[in-house]
């Protein structure tokens, strides 16, 4: 229940293994060993996201199937290995738009209004982060370098220079996130994807694993194929989550980890490095799910709603914004920005 009294469905994640996954008579049933573990109003789930060696019913595939309740299969490392969700025919037409708009000059226009919002929200967190702990001492240029490189966005002319002002961009903001790191515990070298060499990189990569699953079904949910894009190449296979999620990075993943670590909700002993890669053990993983549905649960105003909901709702409202974009009910697609 959020502040505001109304009910907001929740992600169910069921992690441990050996574990079934059943329905009976409206309720999620979580069983091990035929021992019932946890009973769930069905009407309380939007999306059900389970580890491997998870087993589900029939049953449930086929309620969550008629019920438009999308159910991931994540690896215990968070990378969503599959998506079952019925989207019935509303997808056939919506997908059809979506590669008509690959072929139109508005393509571009929306990629830049992605990447401008992605930097937007990066130089707001980082000046919001400042004035709460002015003990931080950035180098002066970081803000007026990323404000520089927004401004840059509207020049380009294609995806691939695009691309390469996002990753300028990338490599200024993450420079100075990790200098807003104050928990001597931690080190950051810089961002680096696959294999995370260390902890912080560890959350960061499980936490956009998460929140991709998130928009994932923030599409699905809307009957928009999370595989075509406009920004990221479509052989990604989610290629418009991968455009999606880069509303929400900094907003969502980048603060939670970023207060994780600052306020000492993990330590170095929750990691592990397996296979030449930093993970997090099993229990500190658990933790960090419930730090993150937190967060999702978590309220801010969003600019078109001008009220107060929970990034789960921004998420759907965003989908729902884009589909009506698609089928040219509105003129433009807003990204979401921080504020």
């Amino acid at each position: 229940m959020t502040s505001s009294s109304r009910t907001v469905r929740r992600t169910l994640y069921i992690q441990r293994p050996g574990v079934k996954l059943g329905i009976t008579a409206g309720r999620w049933e979580i069983k091990f060993k035929d021992q019932l573990l946890e009973q769930i109003p069905a009407s309380l789930i939007s999306q059900i996201c389970i580890m491997e060696n998870v087993q589900v019913t029939s049953a449930a595939m086929v309620w969550s199937a008629e019920n438009g309740i999308p159910m991931h299969v994540l690896s215990k490392h968070g990378k969503n290995i599959s998506v079952s969700y019925n989207s019935g025919g509303q997808i056939v037409a919506t997908r059809r738009r979506q590669y008509e708009l690959l072929e139109k000059p508005v393509r571009i226009e929306l990629a830049k209004a992605i990447v401008s919002a992605k930097i937007g929200n990066q130089t707001v967190f980082l000046a919001q982060t400042l004035r709460n702990h002015p003990e931080i001492q950035l180098d002066s240029s970081t803000i007026p370098q990323l404000r520089a490189l927004q401004t840059k966005c509207k020049t380009a002319t294609a995806i691939k220079p695009l691309l390469g002002i996002e990753g300028q961009a990338a490599k200024t903001y993450f420079s100075a996130w990790g200098q807003c790191i104050l928990n001597k515990e931690f080190t950051f070298p810089g961002r680096k994807k696959r294999p995370a060499p260390d902890p912080v990189n560890a959350m960061l990569n499980f936490g956009y694993s998460m929140l991709l699953t998130q928009v994932e079904g923030a599409l699905q949910v809307r009957g928009v194929d999370a595989a075509i894009g406009v920004v990221h190449n479509l052989r990604t296979g989610s290629s418009l989550a991968c455009d999606f999620i880069e509303q929400f990075r900094t907003g969502i993943v980048d603060s939670l980890v970023l207060k994780a670590v600052n306020w000492s909700q993990f330590c170095p002993d929750d990691f592990e490095v397996t296979d030449s890669e930093c993970r997090l053990k099993d229990e500190p993983r658990k933790r960090f799910i419930q730090l993150f549905e937190e967060k999702m649960q978590s309220e801010r105003q969003h600019p078109l709603t001008k009220k107060p909901v929970s990034w789960k709702e921004i998420l759907d409202i965003q989908a729902m914004q884009y589909k009506r974009f698609l089928y040219e009910k509105i003129d433009k697609f807003y990204p979401f920005r921080l504020s």
